[in-house]
């Protein structure tokens, strides 16, 4: 990578003394991290579970008993909550907590963000300055490169999920399928593609769908159907818009009621590349989220709602479609493949650590507890990447003769965070691979029968978690991970096949009925 003229003048600045200073024996030092964010709305948050971290890993001595890391930020100002700021500002804020007042001392050891979805400038920049930068909400995939040397994120990128797919699709058998997506996910639909190839899956073809999917669009939705369902027995929808799965489902209804097709013979999965919704705390195996927090007081008694729903509930689905011949139990061969819910029986203790931090730590006024306020999953990788970089520092500062100048080598710290795998602040493990990218832990959810509750001859349905994918043993970028059975699924009449009898053609049709 060739570094801009202006960051190669500044390195070549070095005076005798602060050589010196950098060769020393590290006795004691504080390590600053440099947290970019906009500590605006639940991103404050965020930021708190940076400070939260911090507070842990001195209050720990995980760096031994002479260092400490602290936390400086300078936050980048936002219009509203859907503006996302600016590279260049991001990058000139960077470069201010880097420059400090020396030179060649850096002010920051680390820096821990940015809090947006695209961070290429900043993991240029942190690579120019051989700084470690650890994101916890990039999802940008042209950083996914060794060219990146100071770069890893505790986000995976969104294209992980394509291995959960295949691993999903081959445990039932299913090798003929058709995808559904929509322009934004391309990476993910490429990821697809190549590893069906390499795993003899055939995509039988690709369906578009606009990227802001909406109830208006659903003769796009009815089209689709209509030109594929002769020739289609398992859809694959990649898409955040969870209308367009909707539509998808009551389009092969209207076709099973016009006695065209029969329901029970498709199979639907959506994927879900990252989890967007501002969740509490889940419980190992089932998927089903907590309740509200409550920032002071007794621990509220844990409540399970719907989670990761893309259904109403049921009353309001038999409502909306009074016309279709079909019930909300009709979902039950729909699947979706989504990011691991956390496990850990103490998040909600972490989620209340990271709002009082967010308000201790920058004098920010915290929500009142009866609005129940809302910690983003961010929070959590925001947290991990805080302690992933602790972890390395300690490793590097733990070497015999260890000196400042190794410890404040980004290239150096980040050997010690590639292939590694450590137990996120969620519950479960994550493993780093040799491009600095967190890999993707991913479970299935469908609809299941809660036979228990059942009254007057009505069983309730609701969305659980049936499935988890555990990670592949090489760590390689195209191996697909294993797939553990958590309940069984509750077909409509047996597993489906990924075609009729008599294949697609007819060609099989001799004797035996479709």
């Amino acid at each position: 990578m060739v570094l801009p003229k202006q960051l190669r003048l500044h390195f070549l600045c070095l005076t005798l003394l602060e050589c010196m200073f950098l060769l020393t024996l590290v006795s004691c030092y504080d390590f600053q991290i440099g947290y970019i964010g906009t500590l605006k709305y639940a991103s404050q948050f965020v930021g708190g579970a940076v400070a939260h971290a911090v507070s842990e890993v001195n209050h720990q001595k995980m760096l031994g008993p002479d260092h400490n890391i602290s936390l400086t930020w300078m936050p980048v100002k936002v219009a509203n909550t859907i503006d996302v700021a600016h590279p260049t500002r991001l990058v000139s804020e960077m470069t201010k907590m880097y420059m400090g007042d020396h030179c060649n001392i850096p002010a920051v050891t680390a820096f821990i963000g940015p809090d947006s979805g695209n961070c290429y400038s900043e993991a240029f920049v942190a690579t120019a300055f051989n700084i470690p930068m650890i994101t916890f909400q990039c999802s940008d995939h042209n950083v996914s490169n060794k060219a990146f040397s100071t770069f890893a994120r505790t986000l995976p990128p969104g294209s992980n999920v394509a291995n959960s797919v295949i691993a999903f699709l081959k445990q039932w058998q299913w090798t003929q399928i058709r995808l559904i997506s929509s322009p934004k996910h391309l990476k993910t639909v490429g990821t697809m593609r190549f590893l069906a190839e390499q795993h003899g899956l055939t995509i039988l073809g690709e369906e578009t769908i606009p990227d802001m999917y909406t109830l208006k669009d659903e003769d796009t939705m009815k089209r689709i159907v209509t030109e594929t369902f002769l020739k289609t027995r398992i859809y694959v929808v990649v898409s955040d818009q969870n209308d367009a799965l909707i539509d998808l489902v009551l389009a092969l209804a209207i076709r099973e009621k016009d006695r065209e097709l029969q329901f029970k013979e498709y199979v639907i999965i959506a994927v879900e590349e990252q989890r967007d919704e501002h969740g509490a705390a889940g419980l190992s195996g089932t998927g089903d989220m907590a309740g509200p927090i409550n920032i002071g007081g007794e621990e509220p008694e844990i409540v399970y709602p719907y989670v990761q729903k893309f259904l109403e509930s049921q009353r309001d689905f038999e409502a909306r479609y009074k016309s279709v011949p079909m019930s909300v139990e009709g979902f039950r061969q729909v699947f979706k493949i989504t990011p691991r819910p956390p496990s850990n029986v103490d998040y909600k203790k972490f989620e209340k650590n990271s709002i009082l931090f967010s308000s201790r730590t920058f004098q920010l006024k915290a929500p009142p507890a009866f609005l129940h306020p809302s910690v983003p999953i961010y929070a959590a990788h925001a947290y991990d990447a805080v302690l992933l970089y602790a972890t390395a520092l300690k490793k590097t500062l733990s070497k015999p003769n260890s000196t400042l100048q190794e410890a404040l080598n980004g290239t150096e710290i980040l050997q010690h965070i590639v292939n590694v795998t450590f137990q996120s602040i969620q519950g479960h493990l994550v493993h780093i691979n040799e491009d600095g990218d967190a890999e993707g832990n991913y479970t299935v959810m469908s609809l299941q029968g809660d036979l228990e509750a059942k009254a007057d001859g009505h069983i309730p349905w609701m969305m659980r978690t049936i499935g988890a994918f555990s990670a592949a043993a090489s760590h390689g970028k195209y191996d697909i991970p294993g797939y553990a059975e958590i309940e069984k699924v509750s077909w409509l009449d047996g597993i489906p096949k990924d075609e009729p009898y008599c294949h697609f053609d007819n060609s099989n049709c001799t004797c035996k009925p479709h």
